[in-house]
Formats: C-alpha cells, structure tokens, sequence
C-alpha cells in the first residue's frame, strides 16, 4: 500500500489471492474499523478486533517492524532499500515455524498454499551479506564483481 486509504484495496487483493480470512485483527486504524471498510468485512462475514489502545505489544506486527529495524542496524543497510527488507522478512518469516498454538507447528506459507515452502535461497544468501556476481566481459578486463 502507498497510502492508508489503499486498505481496502489491499483487503480485496488478499480475498482475491487467498481467500476470505475469517479474522482481522488491528490497531483500530480509521482505515481498517469504520465506513466502508467495516461494512465491507460485515458483509463478507470477517470478524473484527483490535488492540487496546496505545499497547503496540498486543500487535503482532509491530515484532515484524522491530525486527526489521534491528536487521537494519544489525547489517548497516541502506535506509533506502527498507522496502526490500521488509519484503524479505515477511518472505522468511512466512516460511518458518513460529511458536503460535494456532499454526500448530505449521508454516504460515503451508496454512495458506497448502505447500510446503523452500527456504533454500534464505539459506544460501542472507540479507545484505557480501557476495561476487559475474558479469561478461572481454579480455583482459575482469568480470568479477563486489556485491550485495
């Protein structure tokens, strides 16, 4: 989403894609409690909650966004390529167990697809580590190149 009013239009992919969730739990946004957007998970029978107010801790997310920060410090990354790193964290974290009783020791990428998911490329390559890339070049120049 770029902006807040896309909640719904990011609600609706996820319909789309996945399926209708049968929860959605928030942090009372405007965007995701009241008018259209609470009329529209009525009607397609989403129950709705929401965190008590200023208690960050009761929102799941907000560990996705420490760790994302902490990541961020860990690795000196650029302040410019968050958004890659978010996209990698939400690619990892939904492909690995976590201690939730409702998963049932099962990987959010298996509740949802109903595969098992590979997580070969997380651990061939880690977030912002040092690696060489080749590229073509003519003789006597070389093609081994520094990267990340």
């Amino acid at each position: 989403m770029k902006s807040k009013s896309e909640a719904g239009v990011a609600r609706q992919d996820l319909i789309r894609d996945v399926g209708v969730p049968d929860h959605i739990h928030s942090d009372g946004a405007k965007e995701t409690m009241m008018g259209k957007q609470k009329q529209d998970c009525s009607d397609t029978g989403i129950k709705l909650t929401q965190t008590e107010k200023n208690s960050p801790w009761q929102n799941r997310t907000e560990i996705e966004i420490h760790e994302l920060k902490y990541l961020m410090t860990r690795t000196n990354t650029l302040l410019r390529l968050w958004e890659f790193l978010a996209l990698y964290i939400c690619a990892l974290r939904n492909r690995i167990v976590r201690p939730l009783a409702k998963l049932n020791r099962r990987t959010p990428y298996k509740i949802i697809t109903g595969n098992r998911p590979d997580i070969s490329e997380f651990l061939k390559f880690a977030w912002y580590k040092l690696i060489w890339y080749y590229k073509p070049s003519k003789f006597p120049h070389q093609n081994k190149f520094l990267g990340r």
